[in-house]
């Protein structure tokens, strides 16, 4: 009987802290910090066509970028073909399959 008891009252005690956690939150004192700030306007276009992938590959989703010293971007892609390497004027230079 012991033993559950004192499954209830740890059971009752979790769900008061839960139902209770927000009574306890603060608040800030300064109302003004209540409004949110106004971020500086970021100037991104859009590109058409940002790569150029040959005619016939067939590529899955991208899942990871990287840039090399060279400045080439390597995209590893989710699918049959895993990586591709497109030079800085954004041209296919070369892919690769997985053993």
């Amino acid at each position: 009987m012991n033993i559950y008891v004192s499954r209830i009252a740890s059971t009752v005690s979790l769900i008061f802290t839960i139902a209770c956690g927000s009574a306890f939150a603060q608040r800030p004192s300064d109302p003004a910090l209540l409004v949110p700030q106004a971020a500086a306007e970021l100037d991104y276009v859009a590109v058409a066509d940002p790569l150029t992938i040959p005619a016939g590959m067939v590529t899955g989703a991208p899942s990871s970028l990287a840039f090399d010293k060279g400045g080439h971007l390597w995209v590893l892609y989710r699918g049959a073909q895993a990586f591709a390497e497109f030079d800085a004027a954004r041209d296919w230079a070369s892919s690769a399959k997985p053993t």
